[in-house]
């Protein structure tokens, strides 16, 4: 057999990859939910927070208050939507800590329930990232624009913010090219349900 690795779950911005994950765990799937690892970093991390601090300024102190250690995720999201450099220099800072906390927690979920666990990977940026090949098998998940658009701003994001983190994305063609499995998530919540079981399956066997 060859290497064990876990299934990885990727889409845009307001795909609603989100949902689709939920599905998966109430089917049975280990979920580890790499967005909200990072947001504890920046959260919790005090290194990660001092150095986002010391890079970026008191642009992004919520409250102009560097004591209290609490980060402007509004601020530091502009900043970095609008600049690559400064993007990359952000992932760097977080995501060596969130592959660190993804292997405590896939190590854990494998000692528990053993090399039969589908444990999943909810990764924002696995495109992005190159990450495709460390994954037995990939899902994406798709969905129109101005559906997209709609959730953001269902979320009181902006049009033009919502544009801007999509151009900072990976493309949908650049999704598809390392999908085992796409979801299309522009029908109803029932629908959605449907596919997810249909990759379920998919994968059990």
């Amino acid at each position: 057999m060859g290497e064990w690795r876990p299934v990885g779950l990727t889409g845009g911005v307001g795909s609603g990859k989100s949902t689709a994950a939920a599905e998966f765990a109430a089917l049975g799937a280990h979920v580890i939910d790499l967005d909200a690892l990072s947001r504890s970093v920046l959260a919790e991390d005090r290194l990660a927070i001092e150095t986002v601090f010391d890079h970026f300024g008191d642009e992004v102190v919520a409250g102009n208050c560097r004591a209290a250690g609490f980060v402007d995720r509004e601020a530091l999201g502009r900043i970095v939507f609008a600049d690559a450099a400064e993007r990359a220099f952000l992932e760097q800072v977080v995501l060596s800590r969130v592959e660190v906390m993804v292997g405590a927690r896939t190590r854990e979920i494998r000692e528990r329930h053993g090399d039969g666990a589908v444990i999943l990977h909810d990764s924002p940026l696995l495109v992005e990232k190159g990450k495709a090949a460390d994954y037995a098998a990939v899902i994406v998940v798709t969905n129109t624009l101005e559906s997209r658009l709609a959730r953001l701003e269902g979320r009181g994001w902006s049009r033009e913010k919502s544009l801007a983190v999509m151009k900072a994305q990976a493309s949908d063609a650049e999704r598809a090219a390392v999908a085992d499995f796409v979801i299309d998530n522009s029908d109803t919540l029932e629908e959605l349900r449907s596919r997810v079981a249909e990759v379920w399956g998919a994968l059990a066997r």
